[in-house]
């Protein structure tokens, strides 16, 4: 029995697939806001019967908290659940936002969109962007579906402005367990474990330093104030979380709604009990409403901007492929340039490189299928596999000329694939960090690859963190490295599939036979013994060792890789 074929593991694998892979029904995409783009999921059926629903989510979440109640949603109207700036997948404000700022940004979205007439629905924190858009837009807004609507008194807004302060990652993991204790603390009693651990890496995405401004927002709005402004109809569910007590509170605020108390639910309910909570709401929203015909929506295309890094997705052969793109200042004449990410994280790990080396060339990166923001597969692809897929994508954005390709760890054996398989159009290649491993050497390293077990008390969290901290390369702070830290870990089951799929790939065989030009990178980190080997395969190319280079080389040396990797392919 492998290591990763143990019974333990095996229903790791079944309870991540459950809840960690992403709804068919729902894709994604993105608008330009004022605060920059705003990423959003969306269900839009062919022929919407009744009027399309936003919604908002909880701090510091993101619209992935709906998606299975978009897809059931969807059945019969637009659903859409943006991210709030500076949370998930949306740009980062230059400054700390405020409720009607994520209203603002919301009202973007839905004239982006076209949407004329709406409802809305909010929970905690979204649940006062939902009252301040009927206020912001009330000919727009019709209905207002409110998850909690907190009244607080003043000592609760004392203690929990204290516990939703900023968080310090400090270098023990202790940050982790803090916010894990309190995950289980107020979680749905039926709430599996692995979906604690999908809810848990989400939240922490925008970064450790600011997890807290949602919070932060959300407190000084007070729904006691705000609430009697609003004449349209409220429904409130009351689910039995921390805000159980402070929201039943909230009616005598309500002018014209009512409360909806849910004994025994707590946070995740929306995943756990998605067709009871549809059924719900359209009982609240179509009531005295004849079924009416209405338009899907048109996603506007992400449009390139000189001098700008950009987000947008793809359609491949696994599904929605995300990338980031730069364009360069001015007219380019420097063949574009592919990134391709180390597992398990995503192209974010590009994201100051591209910004830095796109000034004079088109610079892309993509997630890998099943990374990041690209689909998850539904078996475990080759290295082969990967490679098609991402070349389809480059092509798709790019045309059919030539390009420069960059692969770092995972991403360098994928590189080495699709220089292989497209001669034609990969002219240039630059690999950092190629290992190549001697068979004892897999063997030894197979007992790591294996999806993690989630642990009550939080060690797996712990166990990763060592890791990361480990790993930690001079002049990297803790919020980059738990950036890293949750981008890795976001990608559930699927965490192994690339690196398993690399050991499989037969590199001392393949390489000998790549015939672009080739320039090897060799930083001080866990494979420099093993990159080293690969240097002796290259047909035309040539290592550059950089011993005062270790992890992360993309995030902190990236004016001197600029440099180097220029000077390469010029």
């Amino acid at each position: 029995m492998s290591a990763f074929d143990t019974p333990e593991h095996r229903q790791s694998v079944v309870d991540y697939d459950t809840w960690w892979r992403l709804s068919p029904a729902v894709a994604r995409a993105y608008v330009d806001t004022r605060f920059g783009q705003v990423h959003f999921r969306f269900a839009n059926p062919a022929t919407p019967r009744r009027r399309p629903i936003l919604c908002f989510h909880a701090s510091p979440m993101s619209g992935r908290i709906y998606d299975m109640l978009l897809a059931e949603l969807g059945e019969d109207r637009v659903a859409i659940a943006p991210d709030n700036p500076c949370f998930g997948d949306s740009d980062v404000m230059a400054r700390e936002p405020e409720i009607p700022d994520f209203a603002a940004a919301m009202g973007d979205l839905v004239d982006a969109l076209g949407l004329t007439a709406f409802d809305v629905m909010g929970y905690h924190t979204g649940s006062k962007i939902a009252v301040e858009m009927a206020r912001q837009r009330p000919h727009q807004v019709g209905r207002l579906v409110l998850v909690s609507a907190p009244v607080y008194t003043e000592e609760e807004l004392a203690e929990y402005r204290g516990v939703y302060a900023a968080h310090t990652a400090d270098d023990a993991g202790q940050f982790l367990l803090d916010r894990w204790a309190m995950s289980l603390k107020y979680a749905d009693p039926k709430k599996p474990l692995a979906l604690i651990d999908r809810d848990f890496m989400e939240a922490g995405r925008g970064g450790s330093h600011i997890m807290h401004w949602g919070h932060r927002a959300s407190h000084n709005y007070q729904h006691k104030t705000y609430l009697p402004q609003v004449q349209h109809p409220i429904l409130v569910l009351c689910p039995e979380d921390d805000l159980w007590v402070p929201t039943r509170r909230a009616r005598p605020y309500l002018k014209n709604g009512s409360i909806l108390e849910l004994p025994g639910r707590a946070h995740g309910f929306l995943a756990l009990a998605p067709k009871e909570t549809a059924g719900t709401l359209r009982q609240f929203l179509d009531r005295e409403r004849p079924a009416e015909t209405a338009a899907p929506i048109t996603v506007p295309s992400t449009r390139g901007e000189a001098g700008r890094q950009r987000r947008g997705f793809v359609s491949g052969r696994f599904g929605q492929i995300h990338f980031r793109q730069r364009l360069p200042d001015r007219s380019a004449a420097a063949p574009p340039l592919v990134c391709l990410h180390m597992a398990p994280l995503s192209g974010k790990q590009f994201a100051s490189f591209i910004d830095s080396m796109g000034k004079d060339r088109v610079c892309l990166a993509f997630d890998t299928p099943g990374f990041g923001e690209s689909t998850m597969p539904t078996r475990p692809p080759s290295v082969e596999n990967y490679a098609e897929a991402l070349a389809d994508a480059a092509r798709s954005l790019l045309g059919p000329g030539a390009f420069d390709l960059l692969g770092d760890h995972t991403g360098a054996s994928i590189a080495v694939a699709m220089a292989l398989a497209h001669p034609e159009t990969v002219r240039k290649v630059v690999m950092s960090s190629l290992p190549v491993f001697t068979p004892e050497e897999k063997q030894a390293r197979a007992k790591f690859l294996a999806p993690p077990i989630i642990q009550r008390n939080g060690r797996h969290l712990l166990e990763r963190w060592r890791i990361a901290m480990s790993r930690k390369a001079p002049g990297i702070d803790n919020h980059t490295v738990t950036r890293n830290f949750l981008d890795g870990a976001r990608s559930g089951p699927l965490l192994w599939w690339s690196p398993r799929a690399t050991y499989a790939y037969d590199k001392e065989q393949r390489i000998p036979d790549m015939r672009q030009e080739a320039l090897l990178l060799n930083p001080h980190d866990d494979l420099t013994r093993e990159t080293a080997r690969a240097a002796g395969l290259l047909g035309r190319g040539a290592m550059i060792e950089l011993p005062n280079m270790g992890h992360a080389i993309y995030d902190v040396n990236v004016q001197e890789l600029c440099r180097i990797i220029s000077s390469f392919l010029r």
